[in-house]
């Protein structure tokens, strides 16, 4: 009998819908592979909302960070600024001074899903990668080093906070020559492997640049890189084993249950709102995290979710009544 009821009560769509999961959320962890070198993996992502700066009107920054060595370009925007412009900062400030990458990796943000920038990629032959939304742990490297910036702001503009533009340079300075835990060593370091002058001493003698070979520089340079790989592979890996996680997998025509978490409905409160739609399926599988669902064409939301935010679908016993898909969702909140 006690079987027989906690089959039934498993079964309950409205029991699923109402109650919260009480497993941790679904998925291993997934982290981004470093490149053999630095400037040929970047993320690029925005820190928005900030005040108003005084002097520009800017009130957001783009930060591209260097998937190897770490290092991190801060760069101020205003919020209105549409793909050309944010393309034109982005030649400015990575491919005239640094390289064209291999691939770079940004959010799902109007100005990376819009056709130009698919064709500025498709010309300089990047490989652009859109993260699963509302899941910033595939990307949790340039999210750290948002924190930080905001940290280091928050701790020296002024009463009105209209001149975090004036500190943005050394906010970013500050996080350059910082040590990572991740791979022992500062991103200056690891990009350019010396560290910069911070001492005011008399000039040294230029006999002792002259004692510095060619060749003994550039096998330090292949040998940070290769250190700083192998650093970032273990920290990965044990990031990965102490996520806590468990792997959950789906199947084209799967039914599951997405989490309303980052979802918007008709109901007025979220507090007392179903923990997940009704079930929908499984349409496209991108890889063991995130899945495409199926959703009629009158629903506005995003069909992307990361397997954190779906749970596995449980049919009911007989006697059960039985929902079909809703429409309950208007849109999906902001990222």
């Amino acid at each position: 009998m006690e079987s027989e009821i906690q089959k039934y009560i498993t079964g309950s769509e409205l029991c699923h819908r109402i109650t919260a999961p009480p497993h941790a959320r679904n998925g291993l962890n997934m982290p981004l592979p470093p490149p053999p070198r630095p400037w040929e993996g970047l993320t690029l992502d925005f820190v928005n909302d900030l005040p108003e700066s005084t002097s520009s009107g800017y009130t957001v920054i783009l930060v591209i960070v260097d998937h190897l060595s770490n290092i991190a370009n801060s760069l101020p925007c205003r919020k209105d600024f549409d793909s050309p412009e944010v393309a034109r900062i982005y030649f400015e400030h990575v491919i005239f001074k640094c390289a064209v990458p291999d691939n770079i990796t940004t959010n799902r943000g109007k100005e990376f899903i819009s056709g130009f920038w698919d064709r500025v990629c498709y010309h300089l032959s990047i490989n652009h990668g859109l993260l699963t939304p509302f899941h910033p742990q595939t990307d949790g490297q340039t999210e750290r080093q948002n924190q930080i910036i905001e940290q280091c702001l928050r701790a020296f503009y002024n009463n009105e906070q209209g001149n975090w533009v004036e500190l943005l340079p050394r906010a970013e300075f500050t996080y350059n020559i910082s040590i990572h835990h991740s791979t022992l060593m500062t991103p200056f370091w690891a990009n350019y492997n010396y560290h910069p002058t911070m001492q005011f001493n008399p000039p040294k003698d230029r006999s002792f640049r002259s004692q510095m070979q060619g060749d003994s520089w550039m096998t330090g340079m292949e040998e940070t890189h290769r250190i700083q790989r192998e650093d970032i592979i273990d920290a990965q890996e044990r990031q990965t084993k102490y996520t806590g996680r468990m792997e959950m997998t789906f199947a084209v025509r799967d039914k599951v249950w997405p989490s309303t978490r980052n979802l918007k409905t008709s109901r007025p409160l979220k507090k007392l709102d179903y923990k997940c739609t009704a079930w929908y399926t499984v349409s496209k599988i991108i890889n063991k995290n995130p899945y495409t669902l199926h959703f009629p064409n009158t629903m506005r939301n995003h069909n992307f979710f990361n397997v954190s935010g779906l749970d596995r679908y449980t049919p009911s016993v007989g006697g059960q009544p039985s929902s079909e898909p809703d429409t309950l969702m208007v849109e999906d909140t902001r990222e």
